[in-house]
């Protein structure tokens, strides 16, 4: 049953005709009157004075609660960083373990393939090359700082060091799964070992252990899904 009631913006009479009978306002433009009227009387921002520039800008309440609303524009809020010194925004974002092998992990900014990276004077520093400098010194050319931990995020000193492309390559290849690291090198006589294995009643999974494949590789093998020319 519609019931009759008093707009709660221009205090106009209405009928509410809505199915669950909660409307408070007689039409959407006394909605957005009164919503008008509640942000004048409780605003949504605040004045603030910029830190760099001392230009005077609107800030959310929420950010300002949260210690941001600081700046006035991306623009001024990195010249402001760029001037503290580069090893106390460096450190800033290192999270440093109190074991003496654990690494420490960058918690700045990361690029896609997971390594840490920040802008110095202008210039995107990788996050361990970084590293490499500050503790070091200047990084010969033609090499690369490589991680003795295989975790890119790293930037411990003493699991950096020196390297070549070939090296780089080589981590790589020893820091894959065994079943990844002999992908495309089997020959003939692997593969007739594990059928033959395979026909003294040894499982495919103590098969795939032994030679460091995965279960369905060797399943592959054995049914001659795979290297069917092969007797």
């Amino acid at each position: 049953m519609p019931e009759t009631k008093v707009c709660a913006s221009c205090s106009s009479p209405f009928v509410d005709i809505s199915v669950r009978q909660t409307s408070r306002f007689c039409s959407r433009a006394c909605v957005m009157r009164y919503v008008k009227t509640v942000n004048t009387k409780y605003p949504q921002t605040i004045e603030q004075t910029c830190e760099h520039c001392g230009k005077v800008f609107q800030a959310s309440h929420k950010k300002v609660r949260q210690g941001k609303g600081r700046f006035c524009s991306v623009h001024c809020r990195a010249k402001m960083a760029a001037r503290k010194p580069v090893d106390e925004r460096f450190w800033a974002n290192v999270q440093q373990s109190k074991s003496v092998n654990d690494c420490w992990l960058w918690t700045g900014n990361i690029t896609v393939h997971g390594y840490g990276f920040m802008s110095v004077e202008g210039k995107i520093w990788p996050a361990h090359r970084l590293s490499y400098t500050m503790h070091y010194g200047p990084i010969p050319d033609g090499l690369l700082v490589c991680h003795a931990c295989n975790t890119p995020r790293c930037v411990r000193p003493n699991h950096l060091y020196l390297g070549s492309d070939k090296d780089n390559a080589r981590d790589k290849v020893l820091s894959m799964p065994l079943a990844l690291r002999t992908r495309g090198k089997m020959t003939s006589s692997t593969v007739k070992k594990i059928r033959n294995m395979a026909t003294q009643g040894v499982s495919k999974h103590a098969i795939a252990k032994r030679f460091g494949l995965s279960y369905t590789t060797v399943w592959a093998i054995v049914t001659r899904k795979t290297w069917a020319h092969i007797p």
